[in-house]
């Protein structure tokens, strides 16, 4: 699954806490001009960051449970100018 959210002077949050993945991977491109993003992913999934964020700060607070091998991968792929990033699970 990919998944692109295009964003110019506001914020764009994500729940994914109630999404069904059947994917293995899901990448989800966030491009970001003047604003901030917000992604809340479920417990028991792996949690990759990249991308490139200039004068913006990145948080990820991946929680304290292991996703264990065999659990599904999601990718957050950030490209912001002026905003930051914030990955939580909860």
């Amino acid at each position: 699954m990919k998944t692109l959210a295009l964003l110019v002077f506001g914020d764009v949050k994500l729940d994914l806490r109630s999404a069904v993945i059947g994917a293995r991977t899901s990448t989800i491109t966030l491009v970001t001009l003047f604003g901030d993003s917000a992604v809340t992913v479920p417990e028991g999934v792996h949690v990759e960051v990249g991308g490139l964020d200039l004068f913006g700060d990145r948080e990820l607070d991946a929680g304290a449970q292991d996703p264990g091998p065999g659990a599904p991968t999601i990718r957050i792929v950030s490209y912001s100018l002026f905003g930051d990033l914030r990955v939580r699970t909860r």
